[in-house]
C-alpha cells in the first residue's frame, strides 16, 4: 500500500510543469533539439538563409559593438543601438541563431558568434544609473524600449547561455528584472491588455522567466504571475472577445512587431514547457493563427499594403506588406501545426516576391523553409468577417487587381489612452488592386511621392485634425479625415469610446455570393458628446451592399438633434472627382488619376443632395466629397454609390428608387439592378421596378421569412409588390434576390 507521504510526493511530480527541473535544457526559447537538427542540416547543405545569416554574424565579428551614447547606427557590420534598442536586439537574435547553428557546423567559430553576442548582451545590461549615458533607461519614453531590450535579452540569454559567464548571466536577468519592475510601474498602457507597448511587455514578461529560470530566484513567480495575471486574466478574455478573428487596432505600423509579440509567448510555452497555450481546453488564444487569416483577407487584392486604418507615419508606404512580418509568421503557423499553414506559406511567398524583401536574418533562417506544404490562395473565401473588431472584408476574387473593400462597425478596442486606433467606425474602404478609390486619408496624404519625402509636409495637419486644441482653434481635433457621418458642433468626430460604454456593432453580415451584406449599428455611440450637451448624432445606421464584381452601395440612415445643423456625409477619394452627367436628381462623378480613372461616385439621396468637393490640406492628392442634404430635416435616408472600374464610360448609372416603406437605387447598364432596402417594420412594400430585363436585391426583410413577389405592368412602368406569406424565403440577413424578365415575369 502507498504511503501518505508516497501517494503527496506523486501528486507533487505529477503537478511540475510550473517547477523549474521541467524546463527544457538551454536553448528553450522557439528551439527544440528537433528544430536545432533541421536547422545545422540546412546549415550543411549550405540553404541561401544559412548563407545570409553566417554572412551577417560574420561581418558582426569583424566590426564592432557600439555603447549606448555612441554611434547607433553603424556601418560596415558594427552594431549598435538603433531606435530604442532594435539594433541591439537584432544583433543578438542573429548572433544567437549562429552560434546555435554553428555549434554543430563550425564549433571553433561558434564560440566567436557566441562571445561577440555576449558582448551585445553586456551593452543591453548596463546597470541602471541616470548620470550613465551608457545605461538604458526603462522607462524612457514610457517604456518603449522592453520590446526591443526585454525581449532580445531573454533571447539572448538562452541561446547565449554556454558562453556567459556567472556574471554576464546576472547581469542579463537583474536587468530583465529591472525593465519589467519599471513597466509594471510606470510603463504606458500596463493596465491594458491591447497596444504596441504592451506587446512588447507581454513578450519580456514570459520569456524572461523562461529563459532565467534556475538562475534568477524571482524567476518561477514571474512566471507564474504572467501565466495566472497577465496571460490568464488579461490578455486571453480581452483578445478572444476583442479581436477574435485577427487585427490590430492601431494599425500596420505597429502592427507586425507587436502581432509578433503577441505570438512570441505562445511558442515559448510550447518549446520550454511543453504547454500548449494556443488549444489550450479552457482557455484558448487562437490570435496568433488568426492573425495569418486576418492579413490574408485584409491586404489590398495587390499584396502590397494592409487595410490602411489606424496610424501611420509618413513614408513611401503606409502600411506596408514585409516579410518581417509574413515570414516569421507563416513559421509561427508550421510550428504550431496549423492547418491554415500552407495557405499563409503560400501567401507570404507571393508577397516576398512583389516586395523584393526578406526578414530579419535570424528569422529566415529559423521560420522560412521554402520546401514547405502550399496551397492555393485563389480557393481562399472572398469576405471575411474579424468578429472582434467588428470588421468586414470583401473582394471580387483573389487576383492582383481584383476589387476589395473593408468595412468597420464597432468599439474601440484599442487603448484608449493611446488614441491610434481610427476614429472611423462605420467608414468603407475601395480599392483595386493597389489603387485605392474610397481611401484612408491620413496614410494617403503622408504618402511618400517616388524619390521624394512629400509625405512629411502633412503629417503635422493629419496630427492637428485628429488632435489639435479645438477651444483655442475651432478648425482643430474634429477629426475630419473618416468617411462617417459628421454633424457640426462646437467640437465634433468620434470618440475612443470603448466597448462598455457603446452599443456600437455590426447587425449583419451576409455573403450571398454575388453580393455582401454589411450593416453596422447605433453608430452614433461613437460620437462626441461634448460637456453639458446631447451628442449631435442621435442615431446613425449604415449598410453596405457590394455587388460582385466592383459596384458598392451605401445606404444611411441618420437622426440628429435639430434639422437647423450642418450635417453631411464625407468620403475621401484618392484622385480628383469631376462632376459629368448623370440621372436625374442624382450628381455622378468621375474620379482620376494619374494612371486613368479610379472609379465613378454617384449621390443619389436625399433628393435634392448638395455635394462639395475640398481638397484636403490644399495637396491636390485626396479630395472629400461631403454631400448635404438638401432639405433640412432631423431623420435623413441616404443612397450613394461607388464604382471601382476602370471605364467610367460602361459604369452603371444610378438613379433613385422612392417606393412604399423602402427606398433603392436602379443601376442602368448592360443588365438592369435594382438595390432595395426596406424599411424593417412593414409587412408590405413597394416601390417602381424598372421597364427591362432587371435583377432585384432586396434587403431588410425579416430574415427566413416567406415572402410573395408580384409585378404590376401599367403604361407608367412596373411596380415590384413584396408581401409576406409567399413562396420565396428571405435569407438570415433579410435579402432576397430575384429577377423580373422583359415580359414582366418574376424568375
Amino acid at each position: 500500500m502507498m504511503t501518505l507521504a508516497r501517494t503527496s510526493l506523486l501528486l507533487l511530480l505529477m503537478n511540475l510543469p510550473a517547477r523549474a527541473q521541467d524546463l527544457k535544457a538551454h536553448p528553450r526559447l522557439f528551439l527544440t533539439p528537433e528544430t536545432l537538427t533541421t536547422l545545422q542540416k540546412r546549415a550543411k547543405e549550405g540553404r541561401p538563409e544559412w548563407k545570409a545569416l553566417k554572412a551577417r554574424c560574420d561581418q558582426n565579428l569583424l566590426a564592432s559593438v557600439q555603447w549606448l551614447d555612441a554611434d547607433a547606427y553603424p556601418s560596415g557590420g558594427g552594431i549598435g543601438a538603433g531606435y530604442q534598442g532594435d539594433g541591439y536586439r537584432v544583433g543578438v537574435e542573429n548572433l544567437g541563431l549562429c552560434y546555435q547553428v554553428a555549434r554543430s557546423v563550425d564549433p571553433a567559430r561558434a564560440r566567436l558568434y557566441g562571445r561577440k553576442g555576449a558582448e551585445v548582451l553586456s551593452r543591453m545590461s548596463v546597470p541602471a544609473d541616470a548620470t550613465n549615458p551608457r545605461a538604458p533607461v526603462p522607462l524612457h519614453d514610457s517604456g518603449y524600449g522592453i520590446r526591443n531590450y526585454g525581449v532580445g535579452m531573454a533571447i539572448g540569454y538562452d541561446w547565449l547561455y554556454d558562453v556567459l559567464t556567472v556574471e554576464e548571466r546576472k547581469s542579463v536577468y537583474v536587468a530583465l528584472d529591472l525593465w519589467i519592475d519599471s513597466y509594471e510601474a510606470k510603463g504606458f498602457g500596463h493596465d491594458h491588455p491591447q497596444g504596441n507597448y504592451f506587446a512588447g511587455y507581454y513578450a519580456t514578461k514570459a520569456l524572461a522567466p523562461l529563459a532565467t529560470e534556475g538562475d534568477d530566484p524571482r524567476a518561477a513567480a514571474s512566471w507564474k504571475d504572467w501565466l495566472e495575471r497577465v496571460h490568464q486574466q488579461m490578455v486571453q478574455p480581452y483578445y478572444s472577445k476583442y479581436l477574435a478573428g485577427g487585427g490590430w487596432p492601431e494599425g500596420w505600423t505597429y502592427g507586425p512587431l507587436a502581432t509578433l509579440n503577441m505570438s512570441w509567448p505562445i511558442l515559448a510555452a510550447k518549446t520550454a514547457r511543453g504547454m500548449d497555450l494556443l488549444h489550450d481546453a479552457k482557455a484558448p488564444f487562437l490570435f496568433p493563427v488568426e492573425q495569418a487569416s486576418y492579413l490574408m483577407h485584409f491586404t489590398w487584392p495587390g499584396r502590397r499594403t494592409i487595410d490602411q486604418r489606424g496610424m501611420h507615419h509618413p513614408g513611401p508606404a503606409p502600411a506596408a506588406t514585409s516579410a518581417s512580418l509574413f515570414v516569421p509568421l507563416a513559421g509561427l503557423l508550421e510550428r504550431f501545426g496549423d492547418p491554415s499553414a500552407p495557405l499563409f506559406h503560400r501567401y507570404a511567398r507571393e508577397v516576398r516576391a512583389l516586395r523584393g524583401d526578406t526578414a530579419e536574418p535570424w528569422q529566415e533562417m529559423l521560420f522560412w523553409d521554402s520546401a514547405a506544404p502550399e496551397a492555393e490562395t485563389r480557393a481562399l473565401p472572398r469576405s471575411y468577417l474579424a468578429k472582434g473588431m467588428q470588421s468586414v472584408a470583401m473582394r471580387s476574387g483573389w487576383e492582383d487587381d481584383a476589387v476589395w473593400g473593408s468595412f468597420t462597425a464597432g468599439t474601440y478596442v484599442g487603448n484608449p489612452d493611446s488614441g491610434e486606433m481610427d476614429f472611423d467606425q462605420g467608414t468603407l474602404m475601395i480599392s483595386r488592386g493597389d489603387r485605392p478609390l474610397l481611401c484612408a486619408a491620413a496614410p494617403t496624404l503622408m504618402r511618400h511621392s517616388p524619390g521624394t519625402q512629400d509625405g512629411d509636409a502633412a503629417e503635422q495637419d493629419v496630427y492637428d485634425d485628429g488632435f489639435g486644441d479645438n477651444d483655442k482653434n475651432p478648425a482643430l481635433g474634429n477629426r475630419t479625415l473618416e468617411n462617417i457621418f459628421y454633424v457640426r458642433a462646437r467640437r465634433y468626430g468620434q470618440v475612443s469610446t470603448v466597448p462598455d460604454d457603446a452599443l456600437t456593432h455590426l447587425g449583419a453580415f451576409e455573403d450571398g455570393g454575388h453580393y455582401v451584406l454589411a450593416r453596422g449599428e447605433q453608430l452614433e455611440d461613437m460620437y462626441r458628446k461634448p460637456t453639458g450637451e446631447h451628442r449631435p448624432v442621435r442615431r446613425w445606421q449604415r449598410q453596405v451592399v457590394y455587388l460582385r464584381p466592383s459596384v458598392f452601395v451605401v445606404e444611411d440612415r441618420t437622426e440628429t438633434l435639430s434639422p437647423d445643423v450642418d450635417q453631411w456625409l464625407a468620403f475621401h477619394l484618392a484622385g480628383t472627382p469631376e462632376l459629368v452627367n448623370g440621372a436625374q436628381g442624382t450628381n455622378r462623378f468621375v474620379v482620376h488619376a494619374s494612371e486613368g480613372a479610379r472609379g465613378v461616385v454617384t449621390t443619389v439621396l436625399p433628393a435634392g443632395n448638395v455635394p462639395t468637393v475640398v481638397d484636403v490640406f490644399h495637396r491636390k492628392r485626396v479630395f472629400r466629397l461631403e454631400v448635404r442634404p438638401g432639405a433640412k430635416a432631423i431623420a435623413q435616408r441616404w443612397l450613394t454609390v461607388l464604382d471601382a472600374t476602370t471605364d467610367s464610360a460602361s459604369s452603371p448609372v444610378a438613379a433613385a428608387i422612392t417606393g412604399t416603406d423602402a427606398i433603392g437605387v436602379l443601376l442602368r447598364g448592360a443588365v438592369d439592378r435594382a438595390v432595395v432596402f426596406a424599411n424593417g417594420t412593414a409587412r408590405e412594400i413597394s416601390y417602381p421596378g424598372g421597364n427591362g430585363r432587371t435583377l432585384h436585391l432586396v434587403n431588410g426583410l425579416t430574415g427566413k421569412s416567406r415572402y410573395l413577389i408580384a409585378v404590376t405592368t401599367t403604361a407608367n412602368g412596373r411596380t415590384i409588390r413584396i408581401t409576406q406569406g409567399g413562396d420565396r424565403t428571405a435569407s438570415a440577413a433579410g435579402v432576397i434576390e430575384f429577377e423580373v424578365s422583359a415580359d414582366g415575369k418574376v424568375k
